[in-house]
């Protein structure tokens, strides 16, 4: 296995931030002081979406700093994630600069290597009893449906390597669901622990679910047409079953036969209908996997961190 400790210096490091958590122009400054003082090639790349004030000065005269302004609101994992499709690092870190230490890139960078090709950042910080409740629940339905289990705790600070994050990249189903993707196609993921003193809200937890859920697969979809498949077929029993009750028996209440047979016969129709309402909308689930769910409005750039160019090509890996 390859020691990377030994040649640091030679690895292009990219971290991707989010202009709503860059407070200052300082905060930039200070990363880029820590990546210049360790790494001979770098790039800072800051996304922005349209609600962004572009108040950071001096963007085309910092060394190594890109600036991407989204169209439209998005949210911060689709943020993030158009950072790490534009990326071009060896290795590429994503982090909240406003609440996640700037020594964890440096270490998570010396953790990485062939075996362990993913840096996942972990929230030390203990979690509610009814959070850990929700997230096993959870976890047992995206086990069937997704075939992986999401850890708990996770922050926005990841750092990949560039093989772990080119498979990542084509084998997701949506962007904005990167991070399932880099976890479902790592080998194998190791964690960085540090707290994190940013607060959950449930209702935003559920709608990540239930985004997770219904937009990487479409085997919840299919169960409820199956169950839906299941209905239409009891209820066409049901009004064969009413039909043979009146073939046979000749004392049958007045009225019986003929609303038992229109109830079943609509509930039969009802549920066809629904199951060829979920058909189509599985379709239309596979066809968004295809759409592009971000533009970029403008791109600015400073100077390159080399004097010398570099075309992010090695000899070995």
């Amino acid at each position: 296995m390859k020691d990377l400790s030994s040649d640091l210096k030679e690895i292009f490091i990219s971290v991707v931030v989010l202009h709503k958590h860059v407070s200052a122009d300082s905060a930039i400054t200070e990363l880029i002081t820590l990546l210049s003082n360790n790494y001979s090639d770098y790039e800072v790349i800051i996304v922005s979406t349209h609600q962004d004030q572009n108040n950071l000065q001096n963007i085309q005269q910092t060394p190594g700093l890109r600036y991407l302004k989204l169209v439209g609101e998005v949210d911060d994992e689709l943020a993030f994630a158009a950072g790490l499709e534009n990326a071009i690092g060896d290795i590429v870190i994503t982090t909240n600069l406003t609440s996640t230490p700037l020594n964890l890139i440096n270490e998570s960078i010396e953790k990485i290597d062939i075996d362990t090709p993913v840096i996942l950042g972990k929230n030390s910080k203990p979690s509610p009893a009814f959070y850990q409740l929700s997230h096993k629940l959870f976890n047992i339905i995206s086990t069937y449906t997704l075939g992986v289990k999401i850890p708990s705790g996770l922050t926005h600070f990841k750092a990949i390597s560039r093989g772990a994050l080119n498979i990542a990249l084509s084998r997701k189903k949506l962007l904005s669901q990167l991070n399932l993707s880099i976890i479902q196609n790592a080998s194998h993921y190791s964690y960085i622990n540090y707290r994190e003193d940013s607060q959950k809200s449930y209702i935003s937890g559920l709608q990540k679910v239930l985004k997770l859920l219904v937009f990487n697969s479409t085997k919840l979809l299919r169960i409820f047409n199956l169950l839906g498949l299941g209905g239409g077929m009891m209820a066409f029993l049901i009004s064969l079953y009413v039909f043979m009750v009146n073939l046979f028996k000749q004392e049958v209440m007045e009225g019986w036969t003929s609303l038992s047979l229109f109830i079943s016969v609509q509930f039969c129709i009802l549920f066809l209908v629904l199951f060829i309402y979920g058909e189509y909308m599985a379709r239309l689930v596979d066809e968004r996997w295809m759409s592009k769910e971000y533009d970029i409005l403008f791109e600015k750039r400073g100077p390159t961190s080399t004097e010398r160019l570099k075309w992010n090509v090695k000899s070995d890996s």
